[in-house]
């Protein structure tokens, strides 16, 4: 590779990297990795409050670095160049994991009225923050719009270029902080809600096979409209079994995810009949049966037609920025 660069999804759960050689860029690797922050909370509430004093701030900054240096590291050993030519770095996350990799006091993030230390978009030195990669390797933040709605939502505003188009879109990012915008090329609204560790929860790794094992069965009459179980239920292939409380955390995280679109809907003045596609995006948002989604209540119900899932859209709108800055 002549001139690499990178494109880095920093999620909440989990953190995604996309090399690319920016000359020619049909050459191009992926690889992810969990995030080491898991050990200090599951969601962003919970770090937020580990976070409250500089040395705990300092641990959770390091601990990132540190996963991208070692997404880096895999990346550039597998295409067998040096990271020190990598030429820029662009990064999507959520507005609170930004205050992380970047060290920024997060004290504002933690109450209303809720501000933001980012103000526009970063653009450093890789180096400054401990990125292991060259000295003249420029890392960019895709800005965030405020304190709950961060970059990775601007990024999936550019994958899906909702802001170009004249019909009416609903842009749902599943994942650990879940975000949703509506709209089109004329106005566009957006809110995030804490769907917390629901997706992930013990061990079950893909919140796209418990959403299908609830939507099957309720079809079956083993879940009733209320989500009570009549009885626990393995969850295949995973070696675990479905409980009551796993049921109602998913419930408290649909409706947190449903509450948002029906406020964006309200604030904007539509209805969900207005809206020309819902696209599901995020970690599993490729793997996620969109009828057992409209199923369980977690997508409103419309035509299956209208729903479709579109993959990882922060890392999509990174790797876009990555090659038009």
């Amino acid at each position: 590779m002549a001139k690499p660069g990178l494109a880095l999804d920093l999620g909440t759960t989990n953190l995604a990297g996309f090399i690319i050689d920016l000359d020619k860029p049909k050459d191009h690797f992926n690889a992810s990795s969990a995030c080491s922050l898991l050990k200090h909370g599951r969601d962003v509430v919970t770090r937020l409050t580990f976070a409250s004093n500089k040395k705990n701030l300092d641990i959770l900054q390091k601990l990132l670095v540190n996963d991208i240096n070692n997404l880096i590291y895999s990346l550039c050993k597998k295409i067998k160049i040096n990271k020190k030519r990598l030429d820029r770095i662009i990064v999507s996350g959520n507005t609170v994991m930004l205050h992380f990799l970047l060290g920024l006091d997060v004290s504002g993030l933690k109450a209303y009225p809720f501000k933001s230390n980012i103000q526009g978009q970063i653009s450093i030195d890789a180096s400054t923050i401990g990125i292991a990669a060259g000295a003249k390797t420029r890392l960019f933040a895709i800005p965030p719009v405020s304190a709950y709605v961060g970059g990775d939502a601007v990024a999936g505003i550019l994958y899906t270029k909702m802001n170009e188009i004249s019909s009416l879109k609903l842009l749902i990012d599943l994942g650990t902080n879940a975000e949703m915008v509506l709209g089109n090329k004329d106005k566009l609204f957006a809110a995030s809600a804490a769907a917390g560790p629901a997706f992930r929860n013990k061990d079950i790794l893909l919140g796209s096979k418990m959403i299908s094992k609830i939507a099957q069965m309720l079809r079956s009459g083993q879940i009733d409209q209320t989500g009570k179980l009549s009885a626990p239920c393995p969850l295949y292939p995973i070696p675990y079994t479905l409980s009551q409380e796993d049921i109602r955390n998913l419930q408290l995280a649909k409706a947190a995810i449903r509450a948002g679109i029906e406020i964006l809907l309200d604030k904007a003045g539509k209805k969900i009949s207005d809206v020309r596609k819902i696209l599901i995006a995020g970690l599993f948002g490729e793997k996620i049966d969109t009828a057992d989604a409209i199923e369980i209540g977690l997508v409103p119900k419309v035509l299956k037609t209208k729903v479709r899932s579109i993959g990882n859209s922060s890392l999509g709108g990174a790797k876009m920025v990555l090659l038009d800055p």
